[in-house]
């Protein structure tokens, strides 16, 4: 599968993680992908394929992080959305994924950072439903 077709494959229905900047969107290709790569090894190691040939893609930087996650390999998922940041501060999507491990990762402090900083690239890029969701969750956080 190359990356213009994954990148295809992640933009219609609803799972559990966001490639494009909103939350929950993910296609139903995406789905039918990751249930014929049951193996979270063969989904990583495919992913971590794309992600050699293609360089720092911030998409395929996303999906091995969720992989990562999914893993419980949280270190790997840190570092792969760090390396989002850092080259691709206005990829929304990042934001609330990160802000959420950092909660998991016992960094409340972070994770509020985290998801002002998101709410401020929402807000520079008119994207109302992601800063919805980043307010709604440091709300939740702040509380």
């Amino acid at each position: 599968m190359s990356i213009q077709c994954l990148r295809q494959c992640f933009c219609c229905d609803t799972i559990n993680y966001s490639l494009t900047g909103q939350f929950p969107i993910v296609t139903m290709q995406m789905h039918l992908f990751l249930r014929k790569h049951k193996n979270m090894n063969d989904r990583l190691d495919h992913l971590l394929q794309l992600l050699k040939e293609s360089g720092d893609d911030s998409f395929l930087l996303f999906a091995v992080a969720k992989e990562y996650e999914k893993r419980g390999d949280f270190q790997n998922a840190l570092e792969n959305y760090l390396r989002i940041l850092a080259n691709d501060p206005a990829y929304i999507g990042l934001y609330y994924h990160l802000g959420k491990l950092y909660e998991e990762l016992g960094q409340p402090g972070k994770a509020i950072e985290t998801y002002r900083a998101g709410i401020q690239q929402a807000t520079k890029s008119g994207d109302q439903h992601a800063r919805s969701e980043l307010a709604s969750a440091l709300m939740e956080l702040e509380d």
